[in-house]
């Protein structure tokens, strides 16, 4: 709500490790939004989020993925 008061908008760049079961590993900050509050908020989603891991034949295999959390205020009335 801070985030929202002030108009802090931005793209929150994130190289997660996608364990073989689908949960996150290690999560890393490829690019900043420029506005901590709004990088440690898509920090604390994607640790939450469930993947559907690789494949290598049969096999679920880890793997590292960039996934871009953009943060964007929509106009009002």
């Amino acid at each position: 709500m801070i985030a929202r008061r002030r108009g802090h908008e931005g793209t929150t760049v994130l190289k997660v490790e996608v364990l073989s079961s689908g949960v996150c590993g290690q999560i890393k900050i490829m690019k900043s939004s420029g506005y901590s509050m709004l990088d440690k908020a898509a920090l604390k989603a994607v640790k939450r989020w469930k993947f559907k891991p690789a494949r290598r034949g049969n096999m679920s295999v880890t793997f590292w993925a960039e996934i871009p959390i953009k943060f964007a205020l929509e106009g009002g009335a």
